[in-house]
């Protein structure tokens, strides 16, 4: 399949998923396990923003891992690392709500996680933001064992699929806004109802 073809069937996978989707976690499973079946890379991840001061990134336990044993260091240290804005491939793609690669992380200055121990089995890495408008609720992270130039169409497609997903976020938000309005309208009465409304 080529490129163009294999990008196209991405983001209609990314779409259906969204648009199919009960729960904000099954298309952000689907998402990681399609973006590593198309690239081939091993390693994916999500970090979701934290809704309260410091607003930083917090590990989640969804995960595309081709070889569980072969990344279990990683998997531990990224499991047990919260970031800041700004910090590390997740944290600097909050920041700035674009996608970002690092050719090789283990060779990075602001990858933190390669810090925490001599060998993380990962090289190359991108991550994008997904988007509700401006905000960026969650941020998702691939990897690669080895180091690898980056490709500016894939980040440009990657761009389109958080998109993509920060609708399922935002359906569910208004989904959740309209539930609180009902119980409120609901235990209303008289002009207390008129009040709510």
């Amino acid at each position: 399949m080529s490129d163009a073809r294999a990008h196209v069937q991405l983001l209609r996978t990314v779409t259906v998923a969204a648009n199919e989707a009960s729960s904000v976690e099954e298309p952000l499973q689907t998402c990681l396990d399609a973006v590593c079946a198309l690239t081939g890379w091993p390693v994916g991840h999500v970090y979701i923003r934290s809704t309260e001061p410091p607003f930083d990134l917090i590990p989640t336990k969804l995960w595309h891992l081709d070889d569980p044993g072969r990344f279990a260091t990683f998997r531990h240290i990224t499991e047990a690392t919260r970031l800041a804005p700004g910090s590390g491939l997740p944290g600097h793609v909050l920041s700035t709500g674009k996608p970002e690669w690092i050719r090789d992380v283990t060779e990075h200055p602001n990858f933190p996680r390669a810090k925490l121990a001599r060998n993380i089995g990962v090289r190359a890495g991108f991550g994008f933001p997904v988007k509700v408008r401006d905000e960026v609720p969650a941020v998702l992270e691939f990897f690669t064992s080895e180091a690898l130039e980056p490709d500016e169409e894939l980040l440009e497609i990657m761009d389109q699929v958080g998109i993509q997903l920060g609708r399922v976020i935002e359906r569910k938000r208004a989904e959740e806004a309209l539930r609180n309005l009902a119980q409120g309208v609901a235990e209303a009465k008289g002009e207390a109802f008129f009040l709510s409304l």
